[in-house]
């Protein structure tokens, strides 16, 4: 395997893990706030940045907005993997990065997903 063919598997591969990082970033901070509060926070009640987590408030837009060009990133190398030939590798990034997108989707349409957008937004 050649070194450009390494770099076409990884930069396929590793950007399925933002969206992953995203969910433990995301779910970490409201379990942060559960034990700090006492209680589930909801929206504005307390406000997000008053919590004094400025690193993992931020943490979050950043991977927030990594992640639709992470998952772009993955298809487009998928594709390049298949057009080599390589029809399982390049499948299963592919259908991973969609299936990624749709999991998300899905994830903030519901009203706890929904909520906790408008919550650490606000």
């Amino acid at each position: 395997m050649t070194d450009s063919e390494r770099f076409v598997r990884a930069a396929a591969i590793v950007p399925l893990s933002v969206p992953v990082f995203c969910l433990v970033a995301c779910a970490s901070f409201a379990l942060r706030a559960r034990i700090k509060l006492g209680y589930w926070a909801t929206y504005n009640n307390p406000d997000p940045k008053t919590l004094d987590w400025p690193i993992h408030h931020s943490l979050i837009f950043v991977i927030a907005l990594a992640i639709y060009p992470a998952l772009i990133t993955s298809a487009a190398f998928s594709l390049v993997i298949i057009r080599k030939r390589q029809f399982t590798l390049g499948s299963f990034t592919l259908v991973s990065a969609i299936g990624s997108h749709f999991l998300l989707k899905t994830i903030s349409e519901t009203p706890l997903g929904d909520e906790f957008v408008a919550w650490i937004i606000d």
